[in-house]
């Protein structure tokens, strides 16, 4: 378990399967509202445009895609990643592998797990924060979840 806000939970899917001339292994954060059984992503929760300026100001991220001043919507991640097998920008990825991870003051800490872009590179698993505001309707939800410790910082276990 990753992290507990209202009925959003958030876990790590690891997989690993043979076949082939190598095994493929890897994971992603995987979060679901328990109580429907959806997948969530964070277009679900939070706005559009405060995504994509929070990843264009991550490093990892500015790093990673060229032109990233001239990202104006998740397509253009993958469309301007630098060419790589070390990770996977891809929208899908950047709106669903995710899991909450502490709070600070009006913010909520998001951690994205980027998987690996090609099997040259199969098993890694990188992770970037970024800061979202937390919407209205949710600043009891997080509050509960800091009260209760149930955001990643808390549940993860550290090595």
């Amino acid at each position: 378990m990753n992290s507990i806000v209202d009925n959003y939970v958030s876990y790590t899917y690891s997989y690993y399967s043979e076949g082939g001339a190598h095994p493929t292994y890897g994971s992603i954060f995987c979060t679901i509202n328990a109580a429907t059984e959806d997948t969530v992503n964070l277009l679900d929760i939070f706005n559009e445009n405060d995504l994509i300026e929070a990843l264009k100001n991550d490093e990892f991220i500015k790093e990673s895609v060229s032109n990233v001043e001239e990202i104006e919507s998740l397509e253009d991640f993958q469309r301007n990643t630098i060419n790589t097998c070390a990770y996977n920008l891809s929208k899908d990825i950047l709106i669903s592998s995710f899991s909450f991870h502490h709070t600070r003051d009006s913010l909520v800490a998001i951690r994205i797990g980027i998987p690996y872009g090609c099997q040259a590179d199969r098993g890694k698993f990188t992770q970037i924060g970024i800061y979202l505001p937390i919407p209205a309707h949710m600043k009891n939800d997080f509050k509960q979840a800091v009260l209760k410790k149930t955001l990643m910082k808390d549940l993860v276990l550290k090595k």
